[in-house]
């Protein structure tokens, strides 16, 4: 139970951290991957259906030059941030409404 509360608490975090910006860095999305991962380990489920997909995750245009107009790839992909909180929602959701009611005490939840 403790490795589960550890991994839960890690999605809590990624989820209570995440940056107010519009995009959010491809790093975000590796530490939730990596989150979903270790709970899908410890759980014996699979979470595939909460990951970001790649589609989403993209390299961002930025304009170097205005007269003539020029533009640039970001070195770093970016994913938006409302796409990665939909997810982190949903997995967090379906973890409580899924989990037996002594796990939910545990986890802080009361009904």
């Amino acid at each position: 139970m403790s490795n589960f509360i550890a991994a839960y608490s890690k999605l809590l975090s990624i989820k209570n951290n995440l940056p107010e910006h519009v995009s959010i860095d491809e790093s975000w999305v590796i530490q939730f991957h990596e989150s979903l991962e270790g709970i899908s380990d410890i759980l014996g489920s699979h979470f595939n259906e909460f990951k970001v997909p790649e589609s989403d995750i993209k390299y961002q245009e930025y304009q170097t030059s205005y007269n003539p107009v020029q533009t640039e790839l970001s070195e770093s992909k970016f994913c938006d941030r409302s796409k990665l909180m939909a997810k982190i929602d949903a997995v967090l959701t379906y973890i409580q409404l899924k989990s037996p009611p002594e796990d939910k005490e545990q986890m802080g939840f009361h009904s």
